[in-house]
């Protein structure tokens, strides 16, 4: 089952676990070794006044994020996207 959804707080372990394992490894090689630098990282792009954060779960599984944040402009509202990821065990698109 698929679901998409608004994260909140309460998922930012999984969205630490999730941004590690997108980029720690190839290609980017992030070295997101310290987890607390990581998950402050991750609060304050997630965390903000203005903050929305976009999450898709696939069989009770947090496999892709959106992190961004609401900006009001002089020709109207926009999602600034800070920070995307999916994971990269989702092999949905392979076999395409």
């Amino acid at each position: 089952m698929e679901e998409f959804i608004i994260l909140n707080d309460t998922y930012l372990p999984e969205m630490v676990r999730l941004y590690k394992s997108a980029f720690y490894d190839e290609p980017w090689n992030d070295d997101w070794s310290d987890e607390k630098q990581l998950t402050e990282y991750i609060k304050e792009k997630s965390g903000g006044f203005h903050a929305i954060n976009y999450g898709l779960i696939i069989d009770g599984v947090l496999v892709a994020i959106s992190l961004g944040q609401i900006t009001h402009w002089w020709e109207g509202t926009n999602y600034v996207l800070d920070e995307l990821c999916v994971s990269p065990d989702l092999k949905m698109f392979q076999s395409m």
